[in-house]
């Protein structure tokens, strides 16, 4: 597919373009470092996704009480679709569904799945707008993850319900 001497660093891409949603595409990757010296690594396989993604969920629980009312997002980022960043500070934007778990979401429709959408889970009026959930400003890209659970107090993004150690979102 390529090579790249770029050390230490290795990056090759691969067009997909051409193949349809659904299809799994395996790659392995092979490094000579020395004449006649190679490791080859363990299959990977990925599936395509050409479709772009339109919407994402954010998902919150809260473990100390049920006060889902009190607590509300800002949003913000190059991802949001317009209308969908947060207008101002202190009217932040309510969770409007329920989770069977008990926790709460809210729906965000995105302008491009490529790019960062911002957030922060902070109290609504008639509560103080300055009291966060957590601390700092949190990012996810809706392409990598386009559905993520948060658990109060933990500055983790999930990419799963269960909001555990194996389902942690990188950085963004």
């Amino acid at each position: 597919m390529g090579s790249d001497d770029s050390s230490p660093v290795y990056t090759v891409f691969d067009d997909t373009s051409a193949l349809p949603d659904g299809a799994k595409v395996t790659y392995r990757a092979v490094l000579t470092y020395l004449p006649g010296k190679t490791v080859t690594s363990g299959p990977r396989s990925v599936t395509i996704v050409q479709a772009k993604i339109t919407q994402a969920t954010i998902h919150y629980l809260r473990t100390s009480d049920s006060d889902y009312a009190a607590w509300g997002l800002h949003l913000f980022g190059d991802g949001l679709a317009p209308g969908e960043a947060t207008a101002e500070w202190g009217n932040a934007t309510p969770f409007e569904g329920t989770d069977p778990d008990g926790g709460v979401n809210h729906k965000i429709a995105l302008a491009d799945d490529t790019k960062r959408v911002g957030f922060i889970v902070h109290r609504r009026p008639p509560g103080d707008p300055n009291v966060k959930d957590t601390d700092p400003d949190r990012f996810f890209i809706p392409l990598a993850t386009p559905e993520i659970w948060l658990k109060q107090g933990d500055t983790r993004i999930f990419t799963c319900k269960e909001r555990v150690d194996t389902c942690v979102v990188p950085s963004a």
